[in-house]
């Protein structure tokens, strides 16, 4: 019947279009992203390969040409083996992820004290009045000297877990952190070149102030 043959037509889109992202995660073999550190880590494909499977199913019982029947149970074979290579593949992912969970639930907990760190040196930067206190400048200055140390123990850290195979779950925060720091550091530094050449001005107007008491 030709309401079959329809429903045949979008059952083969359908399958093809959900096969697309998990051939695309297959691909990345074992490597572990950030969600796969997630205790509830659920399987959002599992409903619609259910549904797709029944309504494939279905059409075989419905449509009598043996060749499309043939096509029908080939696409479900496919659907299945695929969804079945992935729920090893995410297994293997989430055994190793329990491997190394603590070093990185360390590392996330290090890079996101760093990110509130900067949140707050933004903070002291942004008062920091016209014309610049010097000692709040220095204060600033010494903060980040002490912080730099912790920046590469986090990078350090970051390099062990990729080294462990999770070099996709730190590179977010890597590129986000590094960024970050670099954009303090050339604010700080346009900071500290308006201040010597205030501290310059100042030199001068004492020096114009000599020569005019003279």
């Amino acid at each position: 019947p030709f309401i079959s043959l329809k429903e045949l037509e979008q059952f083969n889109f359908d399958t093809l279009k959900l096969l697309e992202p998990l051939e695309a995660e297959i691909q990345e073999g074992v490597n572990l992203k950030e969600e796969d550190f997630n205790k509830d880590m659920s399987d959002n494909h599992e409903d619609t390969i259910k549904e797709l499977l029944q309504r494939g199913d279905m059409l075989y019982q419905t449509i009598k040409d043996e060749q499309k029947r043939e096509e029908i149970k080939k696409k479900q074979h496919l659907l299945q083996n695929r969804h079945n290579a992935l729920k090893d593949m995410r297994s293997d992912r989430r055994k190793k992820a329990l491997e190394i969970s603590h070093q990185w639930y360390q590392y996330k907990k290090q890079a996101d004290d760093l990110m509130k760190f900067l949140d707050d040196i933004e903070k002291k930067m942004s008062v920091l009045s016209d014309p610049i206190d010097e000692h709040k400048l220095k204060e600033i200055d010494r903060e980040l000297e002490k912080k730099k140390e912790e920046l590469n123990v986090v990078q350090r850290q970051a390099d062990r877990l990729s080294k462990d195979g999770a070099a996709k779950a730190v590179e977010p925060t890597q590129i986000q952190l590094s960024k970050r720091w670099q954009d303090i550091e050339s604010k700080f530094a346009q900071f500290r070149r308006l201040n010597y050449a205030q501290i310059g001005k100042d030199y001068e107007n004492l020096v114009r102030k000599e020569d005019d008491l003279k």
